[in-house]
């Protein structure tokens, strides 16, 4: 996992700092940034092994920035997991029908949220 490196796309401070102490805690390199435009100049420049990103973001939606990022043929094929506080059965289908790889509910479950991107992340 050490050689993983996730982008995180999160606006909520706090929900960013508790995703980024599970990742050290598991040896996993990250950048953070708070909005889908910043995402997306960061990935002109850097391909993460996984992008993380949370669906109610201000300006671009985690949504949208999902669907830009899977009509990219650079970017398309990246894992691509949801973040909602808003979750629910219907929204976590709704984020696997619209591309989304996982769909993980707020507050992260640091017992099953690595062991999940694991069999996303191809090795």
């Amino acid at each position: 996992m050490s050689d993983w490196h996730a982008l995180v796309v999160e606006d909520i401070a706090d929900n960013a700092e508790l995703v980024e102490i599970i990742l050290e805690h598991n040896n996993i390199s990250y950048t953070t940034t708070e909005t889908a435009e910043e995402a997306l100049v960061i990935l002109e420049s850097e391909m993460p092994s996984v992008i993380l990103i949370d669906l109610a973001l201000p300006g671009m939606s985690g949504w949208d920035l999902l669907k830009h990022l899977r009509s990219n043929p650079r970017t398309a094929d990246l894992p691509m997991v949801a973040v909602t506080a808003y979750h629910s059965r219907s929204v976590a289908e709704e984020a696997i029908t619209a591309g989304f790889d996982a769909c993980f509910p707020k507050p992260i479950d640091p017992d099953t949220f690595v062991q999940e991107l694991q069999r996303l992340i191809p090795t």
